[in-house]
């Protein structure tokens, strides 16, 4: 392998895209707060069902969008997380190399079905909601070096990495996405910020604004899964199904549960 992480860089196996890819950067910057805490304080739990007109059924663990989970787990560890887009692939690749050369290590959002280093089983596979830390480049071979969550760092062609970040599947294009983190103030959660991520995240669930969502989602999801058979045909059945294996089990990405046995801890 040419091309050769950060020094310092430290690489382990996480459970969920998202917050492993944080940890990641989080370590590197002498901020050691544990993957399953910066799912919770970022009120990253939830559940939400699914299906707009062309796609497949979806169901999903996730919280934490509004505000967004990065952000939010920011705010409560004392550091800045920005979110940048762009929907030029030359952009997003000068602001990769830039801060790789900068020795930071670069978290994106990317389509995992794009990366050589994924196996579906012979099937194609898009999900653009996929983060990854890139912590490693060697412009000579065209090469960055990929942190997933496996315990293995993965070369990647430059080339196959902007098709990842440039995806236009959906339900989640990429859009190039990147972050930067400012740990200039950054600290420990106070006790008070700790018992208001689990509000954040009962409440939504307890109460949520639309039936698609917490408690009410979970009750339509259960009536309508056993429909699918009824209105899928063969291959949209297997999709579907395929989709909610891969957002429960923890192969998928949750850390199994749909992100609860992370909650738990």
């Amino acid at each position: 392998m040419t091309v050769k992480p950060l020094v310092g860089f430290q690489h382990f196996q996480t459970d969920h895209c998202v917050t492993g890819s944080m940890r990641h950067v989080y370590v590197y910057n002498d901020h050691p707060i544990s993957e399953e805490m910066l799912l919770g304080l970022g009120a990253g739990v939830s559940f939400s069902y699914w299906h707009f007109k062309g796609q497949l059924p979806f169901m999903g663990g996730r919280g934490g969008f509004k505000p967004p989970m990065e952000a939010l787990t920011g705010q409560r560890t004392g550091v800045a997380v920005e979110p940048h887009t762009t929907t030029s692939a030359r952009k997003a690749r000068q602001a990769l190399v830039e801060m790789l050369d900068a020795d930071q290590p670069v978290m994106i959002q990317c389509d995992m079905g794009f990366l050589p280093y994924f196996d579906f089983w012979g099937e194609e596979y898009h999900f653009g909601g996929h983060a990854v830390v890139i912590c490693g480049h060697d412009l000579a071979t065209e090469q960055v070096l990929v942190a997933d969550r496996d315990e293995e760092l993965h070369p990647v062609p430059m080339q196959d990495l902007e098709n990842a970040r440039g995806s236009k599947f959906r339900p989640f294009p990429p859009k190039n996405l990147w972050y930067t983190f400012d740990f200039s103030h950054k600290r420990h959660p106070t006790p008070d910020e700790v018992r208001q991520a689990i509000a954040d995240q009962v409440g939504p669930m307890l109460e949520p604004p639309i039936s698609n969502v917490g408690v009410k989602g979970i009750r339509k999801a259960a009536k309508l899964v056993p429909q699918w058979p009824d209105k899928l045909d063969a291959d949209e059945l297997r999709g579907a199904m395929f989709n909610a294996y891969i957002f429960i089990c923890p192969e998928g990405g949750t850390g199994g549960g749909c992100f609860r046995y992370m909650f738990s801890l």
